[in-house]
């Protein structure tokens, strides 16, 4: 199965990356001083336009990251162990 980098870009400055796995998105990060300006949605939006459907696990304190992927589409799914499964299927 393919494995993917990808390292986003704004104004020539290295903003964050994610890793995708089949459906699976793993590692977002975004730079600490590009938080709170947009950068998850610009940057997740390459990936939701690659696949029709996405799962990822996000940290259950972690709601910055829980609004981004919400405002994207993805929906909870399950919750264990201190973490959130979210998923986004466009496929139906």
């Amino acid at each position: 199965m393919p494995h993917f980098e990808v390292n986003a870009f704004f104004e020539g400055q290295w903003v964050g990356h994610y890793q995708r796995r089949g459906d699976w998105i793993h590692n977002v990060f975004i730079a600490d001083e590009m938080r709170g300006k947009g950068m998850c949605q610009r940057m997740l939006r390459h990936a939701t336009k690659q696949k029709k459907r996405l799962r990822l696990l996000v940290m259950v304190d972690n709601k910055a990251a829980q609004r981004c992927y919400s405002k994207l589409g993805f929906k909870e799914v399950d919750r264990r162990d201190g973490m959130i499964e979210m998923l986004r299927d466009r496929t139906k």
